[in-house]
């Protein structure tokens, strides 16, 4: 009896690769500022403009230095991902990231600020793009002005 090997491919965001892409990029974004809260603010001849989004019902973009960000779907998400990327734990981010709790999307992405849940987190609803209609949660800076 003959047998046939079967070769099913894996989607993109199952392959070890894309993991290690992703956690790679919210690792250096972690590391490059996005925890401090003076990245989001900007001089403009010689006064503090900030160009972050802050109110509730305000659009904006997501945006963290990188080509992508990624969005918790909980607070205790976002929690445990900034946690993990403050001790350098690639696996603990790696492991968040594949139970899904938590997703990429494009840097520039267009969101609406749905909530204010705390000091220095947005609830966002992504509103254009593949992941039209996800909501999550990231740290405020990540949510830009135009």
């Amino acid at each position: 009896m003959e047998q046939t090997q079967v070769i099913t491919k894996k989607k993109f965001y199952r392959t070890k690769w894309f993991w290690i892409l992703a956690v790679s990029i919210f690792i250096g974004t972690m590391a490059s500022g996005g925890n401090d809260s003076t990245s989001a603010v900007s001089t403009n001849t010689g006064t503090s403009q900030i160009d972050y989004v802050q109110s509730v019902g305000e659009n904006g973009y997501l945006r963290n230095g990188s080509d992508n960000v990624l969005v918790s779907v909980s607070r205790e998400a976002l929690s445990s991902l900034t946690k993990s990327a403050i001790a350098n734990d690639d696996l603990g981010i790696a492991q968040i990231i594949a139970s899904g709790e938590a997703f990429s999307v494009k840097s520039e992405t267009k969101v609406l600020v749905i909530n204010s849940p705390s000091a220095g987190v947005r609830e966002i609803r992504i509103i254009e793009g593949p992941m039209i209609g996800k909501s999550g949660f990231v740290p405020m800076e990540f949510v830009k002005k135009q």
